[in-house]
């Protein structure tokens, strides 16, 4: 190895800054998946694009659990929704839920696109919470 021409200031740290570069770039190509691998399969097909099951969380079904999930929902905030299910009765739209103190306008429309208020028996659920996803229902 000649050393009459030693490396410019920076090479090995611009090496070493490209070598964590490439690692990173393979690190999120294999943990990030736009589809889970595992998991419902489309029930059909639109114009050639998969049809996914409706995934939306019923309040009228959910649990404590389930409701935690949500954006904006707290343990605390969970538990209030069931009690006040249990103590008027069921939720006849997602707006419903403005009834329940903590809940607003902001939350209400925060988790609109992942809940749905289904009819007593109808609705949906996702796997793990309660099996297979139910029949899909309007909300008012």
């Amino acid at each position: 190895m000649d050393n009459s021409h030693p490396a410019p200031p920076g090479t090995w740290l611009a090496l070493v800054a490209l070598a964590v570069g490439v690692v990173w770039a393979a690190w999120l190509g294999t943990t990030r998946r736009v589809l889970p691998e595992s998991g419902p399969a489309p029930t059909r097909t639109v114009a050639g694009a998969p049809v996914w099951p409706d995934m939306r969380i019923d309040i009228n079904e959910a649990g404590p659990a389930e409701l935690d999930l949500l954006p904006g929902i707290g343990p605390k905030l969970a538990e209030r929704i069931t009690a006040d299910r249990s103590a008027l009765g069921r939720f006849t739209s997602v707006s419903d839920l403005q009834r329940v103190s903590g809940v607003g306008p902001v939350t209400v429309e925060r988790i609109r696109p992942y809940v749905v208020a289904g009819e007593k028996g109808v609705g949906v659920q996702g796997p793990g919470f309660g099996g297979r996803p139910k029949p899909r229902t309007t909300n008012p």
